[in-house]
């Protein structure tokens, strides 16, 4: 659950996320900030197939 908080803390810091209401024992909404044409707002992240390398270079088994 800490992993839930802690990314949707970032995409919030990041602007790419806002509350809409919730509070401690009661559930949260959440809105995703769009563009003007409805898309949502790009972050910078890694494509797939550099994540893919990546761990298969750190031994890690990547399946798709």
């Amino acid at each position: 659950m800490w992993q839930l908080r802690l990314h949707l803390a970032e995409l919030e810091q990041q602007e790419c996320i806002e509350p809409l209401s919730g509070s401690q024992g009661k559930q949260y909404v959440y809105r995703l900030n769009v563009d003007e044409e409805g898309r949502p707002l790009a972050l910078d992240l890694s494509e797939p197939e550099e994540v893919a390398k990546a761990a298969k270079a750190g031994g890690i088994e990547v399946s798709r």
